[in-house]
């Protein structure tokens, strides 16, 4: 092997460990690359850049989303001009880092590599060292420059890697601001598409209410309407005093009169008045209607510093929350009535006119009336047309509605005492009705009447068509629901006595929560109903204290009704354990 040969391979044996360049092909000691105009590579560009993205894009996440997450986007928009101008201060701050760098890269380079030469061609001249002294065989020399070519590299790197990261940093923060911009935009469009919203949505409420006052309106125009025919209805009084003072005359024993006894030109304005006073709503004032209990508590509420008058004041506030929500004070009443045609019911029982059946044969019409009388009784309202009536409150003592018409009548509240809702055998109907063959028993027709709360003592329901009646709350004691339909009525929390339910439909009845004064009341009525109505087994018994009829609404008039009720006298009440078909 010749003298070249020999240095040939000692040198690929010495140097390739250093650079990995092959001193025996001179063209391949510097292989071109492909660069761009700063000298950086292509594949260095690829491999940097997106990361440089990625850390702007961590920053951002990291000043954006932060706030967002923690205090909410609301906070994040608040405060938009703080963050821009943070991110505005980290761009000038990086802005700043460029120039010092770019300013002095020499003494920076020149202490980090010990190098501050980082141009290309400097690298020419000690690779050219390191071929020449490799082919010398000179060892040292070859290393030192070796060593120069390392630094210079280095050094090259450093700054190409440094100015890189710098400028990609700065595009980083701008795209941020850029994006942000829009981004900031875009929420600002939101949060006033979402003010704007609530703003829609509170005009909504308001032309919900402007609507409800515009329907106000028209009830109220309705009712100053219908009272227009207040001055009729005194004119009716004075008539009607004239009349019966006239009766008067003849020497009867009590100043008690008739409808027939009237002049057919007076029962017929009376008969007029009625249809002209057509039903309403108007608006709720409930203190003159509140009960005793209610009374009593407005009257407690006040010492608000004695702890048991509040809870007193708490358990009458409970009670009545049991009998129904009561409208609002200043809403309009949930049910339309008819005050005037009350009042021409009020004025004739004042009258002592104490019977109804010409006037209602002729045409009267009294549904819907509002009875404001405090006690109401004796008259007869015989098959009367009180569907919707209203005598909530009202103490009614021997009263007659035998064969009346009293669906959705309501009764809340009131004292009814020795008076007769049954229907009339047909073989019992007197003038002015006729009797008819085929009719067995004129029923009172009670749909859907409610009777919440009230009490009701030896009175009678015969023969009733009572179909889901509500006696939710009541007290009953000695009454008679004989051949009564009563079917899918309730009798909720009602306080029960002596009742009879001889051949009664109880299809469908609730006596859920019914506090009774005997065990074997189930049994009784089981007995008692018509066959196949009243499940037994859908109810179970048992023995309650007395002490938990004192939240009972009633709890002031049940020892008023069951003198035999005592602290030591046991009581029970039924609980429903069966479901309804």
């Amino acid at each position: 092997m010749s003298k070249s040969e020999q240095v040939d391979v000692d040198e690929n044996h010495i140097y390739p460990s250093y650079f990995n360049l092959d001193v025996g092909d001179p063209a391949r000691m510097v292989e071109p690359v492909e660069t761009d105009e700063t000298g950086s590579s292509a594949e260095q560009r690829s491999d940097t850049l997106p990361v440089t993205l990625a850390i702007g894009v961590f920053v951002l996440g990291l000043v954006c989303g932060i706030p967002a997450t923690i205090f909410g986007l609301d906070f994040f928009i608040d405060n938009a001009v703080t963050l821009f101008a943070v991110l505005f201060g980290l761009l000038l701050i990086a802005s700043i880092l460029t120039g010092i760098i770019v300013a002095f890269r020499r003494p920076i380079l020149r202490t980090v590599v010990k190098r501050s030469e980082v141009e290309m061609e400097r690298l020419a001249g000690p690779l050219a060292d390191v071929a020449k002294f490799a082919a010398q065989q000179n060892v040292e020399k070859a290393t030192n420059a070796a060593k120069e070519v390392g630094e210079l590299m280095l050094a090259r790197y450093a700054w190409m890697a440094t100015r890189r990261w710098l400028i990609a940093t700065i595009t980083a923060f701008v795209a941020a601001i850029a994006a942000l911009a829009g981004s900031a935009l875009l929420f600002q469009q939101n949060q006033l598409l979402r003010e704007q919203g609530k703003l829609l949505a509170g005009q909504s409420e308001r032309l919900v209410e402007q609507n409800s006052l515009l329907g106000q309106q028209i009830e109220l125009g309705e009712a100053q309407r219908s009272t227009s025919i207040v001055p009729e209805i005194l004119a009716l009084g004075a008539q009607i005093g004239e009349e019966t003072n006239a009766l008067l005359q003849d020497g009867r024993p009590a100043p008690i009169y008739f409808d027939q006894e009237l002049s057919h030109a007076l029962r017929g304005r009376i008969i007029a008045a009625t249809a002209a006073a057509r039903p309403y709503r108007y608006l709720a004032l409930n203190l003159p209607r509140a009960s005793n209990e209610m009374l009593t508590a407005m009257s407690l509420a006040r010492r608000d510093d004695v702890p048991s008058a509040q809870i007193a004041v708490q358990k009458v506030l409970d009670a009545e929350r049991q009998l129904g929500a009561e409208t609002a004070q200043g809403e309009l009443i949930q049910h339309p009535v008819s005050p005037e045609r009350g009042q021409i019911l009020s004025l004739l029982y004042n009258a002592r006119v104490m019977s109804t059946e010409w006037l209602t044969l002729n045409g009267a019409d009294f549904s819907f009336s509002e009875i404001r009388n405090h006690t109401f009784g004796v008259i007869s309202l015989r098959h009367a047309l009180l569907r919707f009536a209203d005598f909530s409150g009202v103490q009614i003592h021997q009263g007659d509605f035998r064969a009346a018409f009293l669906d959705n009548a309501r009764f809340n509240r009131a004292f009814i005492q020795k008076t007769q809702f049954s229907g009339i055998p047909n073989d019992q109907i007197q003038l002015p009705q006729t009797p008819d063959p085929s009719v067995e028993i004129w029923h009172t027709q009670m749909a859907g009447t409610d009777f919440r709360g009230a009490v009701i003592n030896s009175s009678g329901f015969m023969d009733v068509n009572a179909l889901a009646a509500n006696f939710d709350f009541t007290i009953i004691e000695n009454t008679d629901f004989s051949n009564a339909s009563i079917v899918g009525a309730t009798f909720k929390n009602a306080v029960l006595g002596e009742l009879n339910f001889t051949g009664t439909n109880l299809a469908s009845v609730d006596f859920d929560g019914a506090y009774v004064l005997r065990p074997d009341f189930l049994r009784t009525i089981q007995n008692q109903a018509m066959a196949d109505t009243f499940v037994e087994d859908r109810f179970a018994i048992e023995l309650a204290d007395i002490s938990d009829l004192e939240t009972h609404p009633n709890a002031i008039q049940i020892t008023e009704v069951f003198t035999d009720i005592t602290p030591e006298a046991p009581i029970w009440r039924i609980k429903r354990v069966g479901e309804f078909r």
